[in-house]
């Protein structure tokens, strides 16, 4: 009997150490997975805050922008790729796929993108709070507060609200944000125009369709 009993025993304590074992195994596993996730996080962040230190200080203006000046302003782009809706994204300031400055120009993708080109959207991320040089559009930064984003767009003469997080900033231009902790994270400006256009070319091509078959 004391035999059974110590058998017994004995198996369970082996279970019991063999679970806490794997579990052991495992949480290894998964906090070595996410030390190398932050080792990469840092590493992209800090790319890119190099980056954007090396272009110096930068002001930029929706009304005259156009790819020769951010090409004059930022360099050659680093990333070049297909965007949606028949665009081409460029990218400043990036580590991989990731850039903390992108412009979308209305070009389809393997097509040369003319100088005087002006960008359907533009967006920024600052990487740290710390990056020691300024970079602004309109006279915007981020990291900025809502309100700083507000005010400058209304002494612009402009600041008419366009939906949530998203306010007009210059003729044709809106510009909306993304918060984290009381602080713009992203800077997103909309060319109006240029994007009516797009989206006018989209549908027009099927109701056109609708039509031939309608008349049919």
């Amino acid at each position: 009997m004391l035999k059974r009993i110590f058998i017994y025993l004995a198996s369970v304590l082996l279970v019991a150490l063999l679970v806490i074992g794997y579990s052991w195994l495992e949480m290894r596993k998964e906090r070595a997975k996410a030390r190398k996730s932050a080792e990469a996080m840092i590493a992209e962040l800090t790319a890119q805050k190099e980056a954007i230190d090396s272009l110096g200080d930068v002001d930029l203006n929706t009304a005259d922008l156009n790819l020769a000046i951010l090409e004059e302003k930022l360099h050659q782009p680093a990333l070049r790729q297909s965007g949606a809706h028949s665009t081409t994204m460029l990218g400043w300031a990036c580590a991989d796929t990731s850039c903390a400055i992108s412009a979308s120009f209305g070009t389809p993708f393997g097509q040369e993108i003319p100088s005087t080109a002006t960008p359907v959207a533009l967006a920024v991320r600052k990487p740290f709070s710390w990056v020691t040089h300024s970079f602004a559009i309109d006279g915007l930064h981020v990291g900025s507060t809502v309100e700083e984003i507000e005010k400058t767009c209304e002494k612009r003469g402009y600041g008419m609200s366009l939906g949530m997080n998203r306010i007009a900033c210059d003729e044709g231009w809106s510009v909306g944000w993304a918060e984290l902790n009381g602080r713009v994270d992203v800077l997103l400006f909309a060319n109006e125009k240029l994007l009516r256009d797009i989206k006018s070319r989209i549908v027009s091509p099927s109701q056109g369709s609708v039509h031939h078959r309608d008349a049919k």
